[in-house]
């Protein structure tokens, strides 16, 4: 080839993937460093409140999500 290289130039897809796994990994620690604090600053009854809160926000994420995806589905697409 006359040029050019030969070989594909992968450097910026290597850039990507390692600044997403650092951002997976600072998420995380983050998500680690807040459970603790909660173990350490909260009663057994504030812990097992704070559960149910976050398990109905996960069941609302899943709910809404499923709903948006049978949406797109059946046709919406400018939501």
């Amino acid at each position: 080839m006359r040029g050019g290289r030969s070989r594909r130039d992968n450097r910026g897809t290597f850039y990507l993937t390692a600044i997403m796994f650092g951002r997976l990994f600072k998420f995380f620690v983050l998500c680690l460093v807040l459970w603790a604090v909660a173990r350490w600053l909260l009663r057994p009854s504030q812990r097992r409140t704070l559960h149910e809160l976050f398990s109905a926000l996960a069941i609302a994420l899943l709910i809404s999500a499923g709903l948006f995806c049978v949406l797109y589905w059946l046709g919406w697409h400018n939501i």
